[in-house]
């Protein structure tokens, strides 16, 4: 009986590790696929529109629905941000 209990264990205990090794080969597959973007970081205070909306959602029942117009602070927060603009993935 201790047998059977003791290769149980261990079957368990290989079926995991392939399912890590499993895992963990996805994950690096993904990871490689990551080689055909370039990615950029914006600080928060460069990007005051996103900044903004953050803050609205977060603090507010604010709901934009399309046709709406855009709050005037925002509009004037875009045009800040304009020149700030990059592109944050290209495809090679």
């Amino acid at each position: 009986m201790l047998d059977l209990i003791t290769y149980a264990s261990n079957t368990e205990k290989r079926n995991a590790k392939a399912e890590m090794d499993f895992i963990a080969q996805q994950i690096a597959d993904h990871l490689f696929d990551f080689s055909l973007y370039t990615m950029s970081h914006l600080c928060r205070n460069a990007n005051g529109a996103s900044d903004f909306l953050a803050h609205l959602a977060s603090s507010s029942d604010f709901t934009w629905v399309g046709g709406m117009s855009l709050p005037n602070n925002f509009c004037h927060l875009l045009l800040q941000d304009a020149p700030n603009l990059h592109t944050f993935y290209t495809v090679n």
